[in-house]
């Protein structure tokens, strides 16, 4: 699958936006119904609209950080 660039001034389609997130469709759909990822609805289509900086915020707000060192002395 070839990454996509996600460029946060643009809004994409669901389908546009699972390809850039290397999901399947119902998965971005399930993340929108579910309220983890942000969705616009347009007009009486009911089609979704994603924007590129929203992806980019699910991915910031989902991502794993690596646990902090332990600085000081472990008990022996």
């Amino acid at each position: 699958m070839k990454k996509v660039a996600i460029e946060p001034n643009v809004f994409y389609t669901v389908e546009q936006a699972a390809e850039r997130m290397q999901l399947s469709v119902e998965m971005v759909k399930q993340l929108i119904r579910e309220r983890r990822l942000r969705a616009s609805v347009l007009g009486k289509s009911r089609a979704y609209r994603i924007s590129g900086a929203d992806i980019l915020a699910f991915y910031d707000a989902n991502a794993t950080r690596p646990k902090e060192a332990d600085h000081g002395q472990a008990d022996r």
